[in-house]
């Protein structure tokens, strides 16, 4: 259920700085599990990434209690729509970010869409009411991280570790066919 709907300011054109996607073998449930909660993220994108869930929630790409407030990068959970969306808005972005000022306000949409034989489409999706100009070299560092990050999420659905349904617990492949 889309509960939430991010607003522009008035009178600024909305630009996107990112579309990628990927497939993955894995079904849709497991692709949401490990881009929506914490044992999920700690899978493939950061062993200290954590995210309160839900509407409202902070989504942290470093611990909040072990790493310095200004290494955090820190999105808000803007909106969620299990196992198709997951909207985010970036809060606070380190101090070593490239094109920090031009980063800021920037809305990560994460799509995820079922296709045949148990695969999943992911797609990531940015948003910016900045000046496009001023955005180009940070567009650029986004796009390759979003690469990255999306390679990195298909091998780790694609390998022997796997979220798996109930309470999001990660388990070993092998022990789910015995």
């Amino acid at each position: 259920m889309v509960t939430q709907v991010p607003k522009r300011p008035a009178g600024k054109p909305v630009h996107v700085c990112l579309d990628y996607g990927v497939e993955i073998d894995a079904p849709i449930g497991r692709v949401w599990k490990a881009t929506s909660t914490t044992d999920g993220l700690r899978l493939w994108y950061s062993e200290t990434a954590v995210i309160e869930e839900g509407i409202g929630g902070r989504l942290y790409w470093g611990d909040p209690k072990s790493t310095p407030k200004d290494q955090n990068l820190i999105s808000k959970v803007v909106c969620m729509d299990p196992q198709r969306l997951l909207l985010l808005k970036a809060l606070h972005l380190p101090s070593t970010m490239p094109n920090r000022r031009a980063a800021r306000g920037v809305w990560s949409a994460i799509y995820l869409s079922p296709l045949p034989g148990e695969r999943t489409l992911v797609e990531v999706r940015c948003l910016t009411t900045c000046d496009p100009r001023s955005f180009a070299a940070l567009a650029e560092s986004m796009r390759e991280s979003a690469k990255r990050s999306l390679e990195r999420l298909k091998i780790a659905l694609e390998s022997s570790q796997v979220p798996v349904d109930g309470d999001g617990d990660l388990e070993d492949e092998a022990a789910l066919e015995g």
